[in-house]
């Protein structure tokens, strides 16, 4: 199948990242989310098994899943899934992201596509569709030929509007070329933009081929000013949310011994949050080396995955990587929340806003995709005690009237009393706290054999009860 190529370019000549201000967005965003999210305190969780070699990327609220499959051979192959219709493989190498309108955004073995919920649409050979947020735009990159020598090449963020009639992509033109003494062009800028909040603003790493490190970024929504985030060592932004909340991984500063770590940063309130690692070997054991953060959503619920070793080593048992949530200070380690059987959980790779989890881990020894959903247990229901029946009292035959006209009225000496009647006259006056009683001074305020009493009751029509009035002591 032929695939359209729709590229149209506008390239911004920037030389250097610039510091620029952002608005307080929280009081900006506006959003139908389905939610909220409950806290980790008790889940029940279920793993779909979505199949050997296959790595998910992304997940939205509607529970499609994109990503790769084939992951055992070259080339890998894009595919979308959902539970009613299974797997759908699309025109390209991987599908990265996913927002709820059905668009996709991804890579071919040259370029990157779009795909707009029905068709695919090749977008231009030597970029990268890496993220899209929910009015179509597409975060990723633009391949830089190296003028100097054929290799290394650099790259250049770079946006696309499938909906901007005239040019769709936008290219900041600022990876530059290193010499090594007279040698130029030795090293290479590589810039990325990961992802993108619907407000257009942008996160990804700068790195230089050759050379170690990295360091986190932000781009505004006009696509021409940036900044560098003040991660620990560089580090790398992988994840923005509509709030404006970051995820990514902290730098690598070997002499230091500072080991890669996810973080969670607030980009308004200039926060910076460490979220740590998983333990070694289970709860109260030293912690784990290092981690890294995928995801988060907009209730900043962030999921990704954790090294358990405790000492750096070449020898890389991939069991001991560990797929993670973390919310609310707490990092808990996915596998708790499945029973014991022949998975491991190595990897987390997005979230959706009502905690569906995807990523993948192995499953008797063999990589397999998963998707994992959390619901909140709901509590054992507190038994309610079965209340001890209050005897009904036997009936008054008192006259059924609705007024006052013909009570029954009697006034004698008490001849015999009991739990909730006396007897008057001959007559047994049953009673309950619904009587009106009218103690005379010095009658203390219960009856008893020997008083005087005054009765008049009634028994009123409409069935609602029986009016007694008593007077004790004449």
């Amino acid at each position: 199948m032929n695939i359209p190529n729709t590229r149209k370019t506008k390239v911004l000549n920037k030389q250097t990242f610039q510091a620029f201000p952002l608005i307080n967005t929280k009081s900006l965003v506006i959003m139908l989310i389905l939610g909220p999210v409950a806290s980790l305190t008790g889940y029940a969780a279920n793993l779909i098994d979505l199949g050997q070699n296959v790595r998910p990327q992304d997940i939205n609220n509607l529970g499609t899943v994109v990503g790769a499959i084939d992951t055992n051979q070259y080339p890998t192959v894009a595919f979308r899934w959902t539970a009613s219709t299974g797997f759908e493989t699309l025109n390209g190498t991987i599908s990265n992201a996913v927002n709820d309108n059905e668009e996709i955004a991804g890579n071919t073995l040259t370029g990157a596509f779009y795909f707009d919920g029905s068709t695919t649409q090749y977008i231009g050979d030597g970029y990268q569709g890496r993220s899209i947020n929910s009015l179509g735009k597409i975060a990723g990159c633009e391949f830089k030929q190296n003028p100097f020598r054929p290799r290394p090449n650099g790259t250049n963020p770079a946006i696309y509007d499938p909906y901007f009639i005239g040019q769709q992509w936008s290219i900041w033109d600022i990876a530059r070329f290193g010499s090594r003494g007279r040698r130029r062009g030795i090293y290479a800028d590589l810039y990325c933009v990961h992802d993108i909040n619907d407000m257009g603003y942008g996160v990804g790493k700068k790195s230089r081929s050759g050379l170690n490190g990295s360091s986190a970024f932000i781009v505004a929504p006009a696509f021409d000013s940036g900044t560098f985030l003040p991660i620990p060592n560089g580090g790398t932004a992988n994840a923005i949310n509509n709030f404006q909340y970051i995820v990514g991984t902290t730098g690598f500063n070997s002499r230091a011994a500072e080991y890669p770590h996810a973080f969670l940063y607030d980009y308004d309130a200039n926060t910076f949050t460490n979220l740590g690692t998983l333990p070694s070997n289970g709860p109260n054991s030293a912690p784990g080396l290092t981690s890294s953060a995928s995801d988060l959503n907009e209730f900043n619920q962030v999921v990704g995955n954790s090294w358990l070793e405790t000492a750096f080593t070449s020898q890389i048992n991939p069991e001991t990587y560990h797929a993670f949530i973390w919310e609310n200070g707490q990092m808990t380690d996915l596998n708790d929340y499945i029973a014991p059987n022949n998975w491991v959980l190595t990897h987390a790779t997005a979230i959706s806003n009502n905690g569906l989890i995807v990523g993948y881990g192995l499953k008797n020894g063999v990589e397999h995709g998963f998707l994992l959903s959390l619901n909140p247990l709901q509590p054992t229901p507190t038994p309610t005690p079965t209340p001890t029946p209050t005897p009904s009292l036997p009936s008054n035959n008192f006259p059924a009237i609705d007024n006052n006209a013909n009570p029954l009225k009697t006034k004698g000496t008490v001849t015999e009393t009991g739990t909730n009647y006396f007897a008057v006259n001959g007559i047994i006056i049953w009673f309950d706290n619904s009587a009106t009683i009218k103690f005379k001074s010095g009658f203390g305020n219960t009856i008893d054999v020997g008083e005087k009493v005054k009765v008049k009751a009634h028994t009123n029509i409409d069935g609602s009860g029986t009016a007694i009035k008593i007077k004790v002591g004449g």
